[in-house]
């Protein structure tokens, strides 16, 4: 049986998509099981929705009885988790991590990827066999901007800095694929498109599906960060966020050849363009 930790968010659910049409015994975990499985557009017999909130241990135990794969990421009392897996005999983790772990330990940076190395080596030292998705910047992430897409200026740092985009859905598949094929049992997988995008990039894409002119203007780090903020961005995000472009401006390059993805999944990986035709209506 397959436990799918935040199966009502953005990727636990595309995993649950994914997973449902397969023989698997799956286990949605949502903090509200009840409301998510009446708002849930899946509808299958081999998914039973169970209570799960990282904030209350007491919960890991029961949602992992019988249990033996689980797709998992990053937030509180993983330790507490990990050890109830162990203990629960779970034979597989599947961990979304981060690109950015590929990046240099420097003291001087926020190092928000501590975390993700924290857990990891705490996934890892745990003796429970894992694989490691190592994802790059959501193509949702663009939404960031969206009041002033609206307002058809966007101001940004360093809007010329290019990154690897990812696709939710690959993402999503990569992640089905590593819970059902052993083989890939032990992989850490770097997630990226095969496509670098700038700011100017992704809104010259936006802009025709729009039928609407979009400027972008390049501002300062300040000036985005205090714009982050207002979109309820957590602080050690915003800096995570302006480090990376200034990184990328700087043209350094820590991001090995975006292969994984079409290695696992026999196909190149989606576009930005791909996402924004699929999603143009959250624009709207």
């Amino acid at each position: 049986m397959i436990l799918v930790v935040g199966a009502s968010g953005e990727i636990g659910g595309l995993v649950l998509e994914y997973l449902s049409p397969t023989n698997e015994s799956i286990k949605a975990a949502t903090r509200n099981p009840t409301l998510s499985s009446t708002n849930s557009k899946i509808n299958s017999e081999n998914i039973t929705w169970t209570p799960f909130d990282f904030q209350t241990p007491s919960t890991f135990a029961p949602a992992l009885q019988n249990v033996d794969k689980v797709f998992l990421y990053l937030n509180v009392n993983l330790d507490k988790f990990i050890t109830a897996a162990k203990l629960a005999g779970v034979k597989l983790i599947v961990f979304l991590s981060t690109v950015g772990l590929l990046l240099p330990n420097d003291p001087e940076r926020v190092n928000f990827e501590k975390k993700y190395h924290f857990a990891e080596d705490l996934i890892a030292s745990s003796g429970i066999p894992y694989v490691f998705l190592r994802s790059g910047e959501f193509c949702k992430n663009e939404l960031r901007f969206l009041s002033m897409i609206k307002d058809g200026v966007v101001k940004v740092c360093y809007p010329m800095a290019k990154s690897y985009r990812i696709h939710e859905r690959d993402v999503a598949e990569v992640a089905v694929a590593a819970l059902t094929r052993p083989k890939l049992v032990g992989s850490k997988l770097t997630l990226i498109g095969n496509q670098p995008v700038s700011t100017v990039d992704t809104m010259n894409i936006i802009s025709p599906k729009l039928n609407k002119e979009i400027v972008v203007e390049e501002c300062s780090e300040t000036d985005t960060a205090l714009y982050l903020k207002d979109q309820r961005m957590p602080d050690h995000v915003v800096a995570t966020y302006v480090e990376f472009k200034r990184d990328a401006m700087e043209g350094n390059k820590y991001i090995p050849e975006p292969v994984d993805v079409e290695k696992v999944l026999g196909k190149p990986p989606r576009t930005f363009q791909d996402w924004v035709e699929e999603n143009v209506s959250m624009f709207e």
